[in-house]
């Protein structure tokens, strides 16, 4: 597959965002098209690997680099997904047949854990409520 790329940019996860023009007779052939190379692309049909090599050695690549809010939002999001994590791995608890000393433990641990987000400090400090024994 026949392609030329112009203004990549490199993400802070690693991938490449860049315009891509493909040849005929790629059904997107003729207009430039913005295109996320990723080193790790499972599709062998893909230019993902062999456009982010390519765009590597460019001299001109650009590097994006996170501000400190988009640092800040990722933290977030990676503290909120082991907390649901922490939930999911507790659905059981809730379950009509646990026994009633067992559901309430948890329901407090589960409250602390969904509280998680307005403590002081979240997401760069976070302090983790300790599970109950099952």
């Amino acid at each position: 597959m026949s392609y030329q790329y112009r203004n990549p940019t490199m993400l802070p996860d690693g991938r490449i965002n860049c315009e891509v023009l493909f040849a005929a007779p790629h059904p997107l052939a003729g207009e430039w098209r913005i295109y996320t190379a990723d080193p790790d692309d499972p599709d062998p049909r893909s230019i993902g690997r062999s456009l982010h090599a390519a765009a590597l050695l460019d001299p001109n690549i650009e590097h994006k680099f996170p501000s400190p809010e988009e640092v800040e939002g990722a933290l977030a999001q990676r503290v909120r997904s082991q907390r649901d994590g922490k939930l999911r791995e507790t659905d059981w608890t809730q379950l009509p047949d646990v026994p009633a000393v067992t559901r309430a433990a948890f329901v407090v641990y589960r409250q602390a854990l969904r509280d998680l987000p307005s403590q002081p400090g979240f997401p760069k400090t976070v302090v983790w409520p300790a599970a109950p024994v099952a």
